[in-house]
C-alpha cells in the first residue's frame, strides 16, 4: 500500500494484479486487474497469463515497424547503434 500511495505522490502510474475483490489496494492503482477468485492457485493461473500477455503486447509495441519503416530487426539494430554513439564517441 505505501508503495502505491508514494507512486500517486510522485506521478507514477502503477498497476496492479489482484485476486478475489481487489481489496483496499484496487482503490490506489491506476490500473487494477483484477482476478474475480477466491483460491490462490487460481488466481495466480490467471495472473501468469495476464503476465504472459502484456509481455507480449510490450514487445509487439517495441518490435513494431516505427515511423520511419523500419523492419524490427533494422529497427533494434539502429536502436542499439544509436545507444552506442554516445560511448563511442568520448571513447
Amino acid at each position: 500500500m505505501a508503495a502505491f500511495e508514494a507512486a500517486q505522490r510522485l506521478n507514477v502510474t502503477t498497476v496492479a494484479l489482484l485476486g478475489g475483490d481487489g481489496g483496499l489496494l484496487k482503490q490506489l492503482a491506476d490500473l487494477a486487474i483484477v482476478i474475480p477468485a477466491t483460491e490462490t492457485q487460481r488466481i495466480q493461473e490467471v495472473q501468469l497469463l495476464v503476465i504472459h500477455l502484456l509481455c507480449e503486447l510490450i514487445e509487439a509495441k517495441l518490435l513494431a515497424t516505427d515511423r520511419d519503416g523500419l523492419q524490427p530487426e533494422l529497427w533494434e539494430q539502429t536502436v542499439w547503434h544509436q545507444a552506442a554513439e554516445p560511448a563511442r564517441q568520448t571513447a
